[in-house]
């Protein structure tokens, strides 16, 4: 008599037994390195490792293989078109989502101008909770406000994992900003004083809904 035909899931059929970690010709990227399984269901690598940063192994469709990996700005990079002004001494958050495992290279806001007096600014990055900021996660040094696109770099290497995230600014006088009408946009805010240190952990803040702001960050993925 004959059994009731099986089906290996996951694994390789090896005579009449499943064995095996994967199934064959199964791809996957470990360790930056694009991997095949075998008919006998372990895993090997196919090709040589991609080279970071630049290159990074991601699987499309069903095949792995190294790919370009260029930095790219999540968040409102192109100026907007609505002239604001962002209050001393309040915390400025946005939503921000990443895909994917990234490195943050540089957070980023749109100027309007220096302020009078000249106003400087700071950003960070936190995690998000119930949609709203929550752990500080990295923070950048200041910059002078100008009427062109701000660089400002993270204090230390910033990696963080795919997941929604809050890009917060603090400004040390009255900031020349732009922003734009956008009825899905959150705006949080807070006060919170310049010459302190950002939060550990974000603070009870308002909602505001309608405006989207000039903010971003530069950012490259991670195996």
């Amino acid at each position: 008599a004959y059994g009731a035909a099986s089906t290996c899931t996951g694994q390789a059929c090896v005579g009449t037994t499943c064995s095996g970690v994967c199934a064959p010709t199964t791809e996957r990227c470990s360790s930056n390195t694009p991997q095949l399984c075998s008919n006998a269901g372990g895993w090997s690598d196919k090709a040589a490792a991609c080279v970071s940063p630049d290159s990074i192994c991601k699987v499309a469709g069903s095949t792995a293989a190294c790919t370009a990996n260029p930095p790219y700005y999540v968040g409102e990079s192109t100026k907007l078109l609505t002239t604001s002004s962002a209050s001393k001494d309040f915390m400025l958050a946005v939503p921000v989502t990443f895909a994917s495992k990234t490195r943050v290279l540089n957070f980023g806001i749109i100027g309007r101008g220096p302020g009078s007096p000249q106003a400087f600014v700071k950003m960070a990055l936190y995690t998000d909770v119930g949609s709203a900021p929550d752990t500080r996660v990295g923070f950048s040094d200041e910059v002078a406000m100008s009427a062109s696109p701000l660089s400002l770099s993270p204090v230390v290497a910033l990696s963080v994992n795919a997941g929604n995230y809050w890009l917060v600014a603090i400004f040390s006088g009255l900031a020349p900003t732009w922003e734009a009408a956008a009825a899905s946009a959150n705006v949080r805010f807070v006060s919170q004083p310049y010459n302190t240190a950002f939060p550990a952990t974000f603070p009870a803040s308002s909602l505001v809904t309608g405006t989207k702001q000039n903010f971003f960050v530069y950012v490259q993925d991670q195996p």
